[in-house]
């Protein structure tokens, strides 16, 4: 899925079913908020989530959330990671129950994919979505 596909997908959705969209959520980023982020976390996003970033911003996304750039953010995605004691994956989502969604860290280069970090078994999953795209695509715009 392109990012164009999946924009078009968004505002499809927000003509149809506006209160999917009504929760909080923070404004989109800037390249200034996203580089800041990527310093004080010492790794490179992937191009999916600052696509993302720079258009719906982060916080609630229908159906999920999404870790935020901004720093007074209650989702703010550095927060959420520096109190981790994982290295080698940065967590971008929740389930509300624990779990994380993230991507892979190699290098300080984040994978495209996106993999579950399972709280109980301290540990990552295999390939579950080809990027941020695919997993929003799946989790937070489907209501089933």
């Amino acid at each position: 899925m392109t990012f164009s596909e999946f924009s078009d997908l968004v505002a499809e959705l927000k003509t149809a079913r506006p209160i999917w969209f009504s929760l909080e959520s923070d404004p989109p980023a800037t390249e200034e908020e996203l580089s800041t982020a990527e310093f004080q976390l010492g790794v490179k996003l992937p191009d999916a989530f600052r696509q993302f970033a720079k258009m719906f911003g982060g916080g609630y996304f229908a159906f999920g959330n999404v870790f935020s750039v901004r720093p007074d953010s209650e989702w703010s995605i550095v927060s959420r990671n520096q109190h981790s004691d994982l290295t080698q994956f940065l967590a971008v989502s929740d389930n509300g129950v624990g779990d994380e969604y993230g991507f892979r860290v190699e290098n300080g280069k984040c994978s495209d994919e996106v993999v579950s970090y399972d709280h109980e078994t301290n540990a990552t999953s295999g390939l579950q979505f080809a990027n941020l795209l695919e997993y929003l695509r799946e989790t937070a715009l489907n209501p089933y």
